[in-house]
């Protein structure tokens, strides 16, 4: 398999369910500046990683504090709440870091840090052993401090994790409206021609149409869900390729 090929097949993990939650969608409104919102289960940050009391959650199998990747490792753009580069197995990983919103970089929501440490277990699994083919991730904090989005963060923070080196990128965010009112976040991505956009298909159904998923550009992957039954979930949005949401 293809190293490319194997970190878009880690990045689709991202949208399975483990333990008993789903990674959220970050949901904007149309016509909106900063409406996004951010819902469903998922860990806080202080049961992610707490400093003070030394805890963290771990992926399993992977060392603390990993060595830094190689100078050719493939980077990673996830563009999100943010990366917390203080959690033991991340601290080595996190390449680059900026704030497109909010007051700076730091996740303090838990919800990008949560995405990148399953990145890891997605790629340890598809992988297996790391070796010396540890991820770079370059972290792009799309998030104000009230936890809202806005089209035009995303769209310059795709631009810099590209910019930074970045060939695959996660969009676990959506928008909702008419496709009119996404083309330069579409056109934003369909410009980088060779990098790869993993997009969740949202979970308002398969008839709420969801962007970046639904962009109509060759460079993105929209990702639903399948339920036990092997079927696509009744809350999936339409997508190219249907993780499975295991248990």
């Amino acid at each position: 398999m293809m190293r490319r090929d194997a970190f878009v097949l880690a990045l689709v993990a991202l949208f399975c369910l483990h333990g008993t939650f789903w990674f959220p969608l970050i949901e904007g409104a149309t016509r909106q500046r900063s409406a996004g919102l951010l819902f469903g289960e998922f860990l806080p940050l202080s049961d992610i990683y707490d400093a003070q009391a030394g805890d963290a959650l771990l992926v399993p199998g992977m060392p603390l504090q990993p060595p830094p990747p190689a100078d050719n490792a493939p980077r990673i753009g996830v563009v999100d709440s943010g990366v917390s580069a203080a959690h033991p197995q991340l601290r080595p990983l996190v390449v680059a870091q900026k704030a497109f919103a909010g007051s700076d970089a730091t996740d303090r929501l838990g919800h990008g840090t949560m995405v990148a440490l399953q990145l890891l277990h997605g790629f340890q699994q598809t992988i297996g052993d790391y070796g010396s083919t540890y991820p770079a991730i370059v972290s792009a904090r799309v998030t104000d401090d009230a936890h809202d989005i806005g089209v035009d963060s995303v769209i310059a923070a795709i631009d810099w994790v590209v910019e930074q080196g970045a060939q695959t990128v996660n969009l676990s965010l959506g928008f909702r409206g008419p496709a009119t009112s996404y083309e330069n976040l579409c056109n934003a991505i369909a410009k980088h021609v060779g990098v790869t956009f993993v997009a969740a298909a949202g979970n308002f159904g398969p008839d709420v149409t969801v962007f970046p998923a639904a962009c109509p550009v060759p460079n993105v992957i929209s990702v639903g869900s399948v339920g036990d039954d092997g079927m696509p979930s009744p809350s999936s949005g339409v997508g190219d390729i249907f993780a499975p949401a295991g248990r």
